[in-house]
């Protein structure tokens, strides 16, 4: 057997690494396949799953008072009871949890899965009156998470305690106010078309609006008629 010279064995060392080199680059690739093919099946998941689990959601009850506003608000623990069994049951899970950017508190809202697939996270500022107090803090906190959380999930909820202007609710009408806007509809506006009505309603002509009674108007706006009028 012929003597391999130093440059020969040098050649097969080369060919060797070689050889090994691209082994190992397609055993890589071939896990960086798998590993891209995994995550977009956990992606696709995750979104199904919290697609399933917004649409499985039940109704939330305004329970909380605001006394000062004189409004009902969903309380933060009315929210997570009705959220989380959704959650968990399409695997998913709620974590809310603060973080400090620019020297300011952020409540940070995400939903995570049981692969280890997460949805994009949401940023919420925190809110306080005092941010040294921590009764006050916590209070933000809380409003933060309630109104994050509602936010995140596309959840419709009245939600009117954050000490913003509150819309005062319009004052019920009048009964004369709906009595007039009535003759209005009807189209009486003289004196006769007022006197062949109410003689044709309550069999006396000489009734005016000042001595109809409350009773007779609603009558009127109900379209009934008294028995005089036969």
């Amino acid at each position: 057997m012929a003597r391999r010279t130093a440059a020969q064995i040098a050649a097969d060392e080369q060919l060797a690494l070689e050889n090994t080199q691209t082994s190992l680059d397609n055993a890589f690739n071939e896990t960086d396949a798998e590993t891209t093919a995994v995550t977009s099946v956990a992606s696709r998941n995750i979104f199904q799953n919290f697609a399933q689990a917004i649409s499985e959601i039940g109704r939330i009850v305004k329970s909380g008072n605001n006394p000062h506003f004189k409004s009902k608000f969903v309380e933060l623990s009315a929210i997570l009871d009705a959220v989380q069994p959704a959650l968990a049951h399409n695997n998913l899970f709620l974590v809310q949890r603060l973080d400090v950017v620019d020297s300011r508190s952020y409540l940070i809202t995400q939903i995570i899965d049981t692969e280890g697939a997460s949805l994009p996270v949401s940023y919420y500022p925190i809110i306080a009156k005092d941010d040294t107090d921590p009764q006050k803090f916590g209070a933000g906190l809380t409003y933060a998470r309630r109104y994050s959380l509602m936010a995140y999930l596309g959840i419709a909820g009245e939600d009117d305690d954050g000490n913003l202007a509150a819309t005062p609710k319009p004052k019920p009408k009048t009964i004369n106010e709906l009595f007039d806007e009535r003759l209005k509809r009807d189209g009486i506006t003289s004196v006769s078309q007022w006197q062949d009505e109410v003689e044709n309603r309550f069999g006396d002509r000489n009734l005016t609006r000042a001595t109809l009674s409350e009773d007779q108007k609603r009558q009127w706006l109900d379209g009934k008629q008294t028995a005089a009028a036969f």
